[in-house]
C-alpha cells in the first residue's frame, strides 16, 4: 500500500509543478491587449482603386478591408454579411450607385459609418451624401491626404466633409 501511497503522491506533485509552471506563462490580466483592427469595406467599380485605398488603409496596423464591392448592391451584400466599422462608397457605380447604396445600408447598419468618395465634388453631391446618411464625403482627386483623416475622424463618431475651395468651406463651416 505504501508503494500506491508514493505513486499516487508523486503524481499530484508532477500536476501542482505543471499547474505552477503553466501560471507562469498565463498573462496577468492586467496586460494590455493589442485591440483588433478597425474593418472596413471598400467599394468602388475600379478594381485598381478599391486596391489603392485597400493598400492605403492596410498601411496602418489598426485599419483593415474586411471586403471590396464592385458595384452598390454588392457592398449592400457584403456590409450585412461583414458588419464592418465603416462603409467607403463610391458616389458613381453601376447597379445601385453609392446614394441609393448608403441609404439601403443605413437602413440595415444604422450606426456604421459611412464615407462618401467621388471624382467630383459640389454642393449638390455633398447634400446628397448628407441625405442618404453618408457621416463623411472626400473628393478621389487628393483623396490619398485626406482618406486616412476621414477614415479617423467617422470611426470615432465625428463627420468629415472635406473642402477643396473657399466656396465649399463655406459651405461646410455654415452646416
Amino acid at each position: 500500500m505504501s508503494a500506491q501511497v508514493n505513486f499516487d503522491h508523486a503524481i499530484l506533485s508532477q500536476t501542482r509543478d505543471a499547474m505552477v509552471s503553466r501560471e507562469k506563462h498565463v498573462p496577468s490580466s492586467n496586460a494590455k491587449t493589442k485591440p483588433s483592427p478597425r474593418r472596413i469595406l471598400i467599394a468602388d467599380e475600379h478594381e485598381h482603386v478599391r486596391r489603392s485605398f485597400r493598400s492605403l488603409l492596410e498601411s496602418r496596423q489598426d485599419l483593415r478591408a474586411c471586403g471590396e464591392a464592385k458595384d452598390g448592391q454588392e457592398a449592400i451584400q457584403l456590409a450585412a454579411h461583414q458588419n464592418p466599422d465603416l462603409i467607403m462608397l463610391d458616389w458613381t457605380m453601376p447597379v445601385l450607385d453609392g446614394i441609393s447604396a448608403s441609404r439601403q445600408i443605413k437602413r440595415i447598419l444604422p450606426d456604421v459609418p459611412v464615407l462618401m468618395l467621388s471624382l467630383h465634388h459640389n454642393r449638390e453631391i455633398v447634400l446628397a451624401s448628407q441625405s442618404a446618411g453618408a457621416q463623411g464625403f472626400v473628393p478621389k482627386t487628393g483623396a490619398t491626404g485626406l482618406l486616412l483623416e476621414a477614415v479617423n475622424a467617422l470611426l470615432q463618431g465625428e463627420t468629415f466633409f472635406a473642402e477643396n475651395n473657399q466656396q465649399l468651406e463655406s459651405l461646410y463651416l455654415s452646416t
